[in-house]
């Protein structure tokens, strides 16, 4: 009973905060903290502090190296990689893998996530990042969620400048997108001009 009651708080404070969270968002009164971060160590640090243990090794990390860092809010950020990598667990077979792939396009750091669950309908897949918005499967596996985890995760993502999307097709898996910008190389300084001597 005192379980019960204690888990329903925490589902409740966690219900609260994505409301405000999705509120400030909307709003624009988000001041994001950036940092200029190693984006692949971000994710090997997100995968080993959030990802359960008995769960880690389904996960493999594909990243390019060097790239450039990305000026980031790490702990919103670090909400939209542990969003994705959640629902990569929820929705695929647990003898599969989930891929993470940390690549490059033009100025843009480029985040994938695929797992080789049942894939989305083409329906899905185009509303899946409203407000509001679960899929039948997502209402089966959990009845108590607001459907507003890629929500919140397009917010934060469109907020640093960046872009998410979804790649699917019935039964052949589902790979999320996430792009934020790499920091711009530093300008070069140009030399001083020369001064002329009187004489």
């Amino acid at each position: 009973m005192a379980q019960a009651i204690i888990h329903n708080v925490e589902w409740m404070s966690t219900m609260i905060e994505e409301l405000l969270e999705g509120s400030r968002l909307e709003s624009g009164r988000v001041t994001l903290r950036r940092e200029a971060r190693d984006l692949g160590r971000f994710l090997e640090e997100v995968l080993e502090r959030d990802v359960p243990p008995d769960a880690r090794e389904r996960f493999r990390l594909h990243r390019v190296d060097p790239l450039p860092p990305v000026p980031m809010d790490a702990a919103r950020l670090e909400r939209v990689v542990t969003n994705l990598l959640t629902n990569a667990l929820k929705y695929s077979p647990k003898e599969t893998p989930v891929d993470v792939r940390l690549a490059a396009a033009h100025d843009q750091a480029v985040v994938s996530v695929t797992n080789q669950g049942a894939g989305l309908s083409p329906r899905d897949a185009a509303r899946l990042f409203d407000k509001y918005y679960r899929t039948e499967d997502g209402r089966s596996a959990d009845g108590k969620g607001l459907g507003l985890g890629l929500y919140i995760s397009r917010l934060i993502v469109e907020a640093h400048g960046g872009h998410i999307w979804v790649e699917s097709e019935p039964d052949r898996g589902v790979t999320f997108f996430f792009s934020v910008p790499l920091e711009a190389p530093a300008a070069p300084t140009a030399p001083a001009p020369l001064r002329q001597r009187a004489g």
